[in-house]
């Protein structure tokens, strides 16, 4: 094992001396932090930034159809905001995966802003999905499954990481 991969796991919690480390470190160092540009690095990003704006896009919807639509059977967007969902819950936990492989130690505010880009959203589509479209389920309840997923995944990193 080299040694800068050891400074590196062992300055997991202080991510500046990280950077400092694979900066200052030999030139392999620096190439293992920074991989270069890659068509899947650019799809992963695109990926997360779905995953920010896609519970909080289910939500609008839920928030509309309760507002603006009034409760009606036929336009009820719980199978909408299920998905959006979901494809946001696994984005999420991919990324918690390569957290845990390769550990960063991201600061509290960042953490926080993500966590609550999904709790808040999450929170009101479970509020409106199991009060107000109750009547209206016709099996779309399932979805509700993957929203609570989502915030326990966002209240799970949180705890993790605080």
């Amino acid at each position: 094992m080299k040694w800068w991969r050891l400074e590196l796991r062992t300055l997991v919690d202080a991510a500046p001396a990280q950077a400092k480390v694979a900066l200052v470190g030999p030139r392999e160092a620096w190439r293992a932090e920074v991989p270069k540009f890659a068509a899947g690095s650019c799809l992963q990003s695109l990926a997360f930034m779905l995953a920010l704006a896609l519970p909080t896009l289910s939500a609008a919807t839920m928030v509309q159809w309760l507002v603006i639509q009034g409760a009606s059977r036929w336009d009820m967007p719980l199978m909408y905001a299920g998905p959006l969902t979901a494809f946001a819950l696994l984005v999420n936990a991919h990324g918690e995966v390569q957290e845990l492989r390769t550990p960063r130690y991201p600061g509290a505010t960042i953490t926080w802003t993500l966590a609550l880009w999904n709790i808040i959203p999450g929170v009101l589509v479970l509020g409106i999905g199991l009060t107000a479209a109750r009547p209206f389920w016709d099996g779309s309840e399932v979805w509700l499954w993957a929203v609570a997923a989502n915030v326990a995944l966002a209240v799970w990193t949180v705890i993790r990481l605080s």
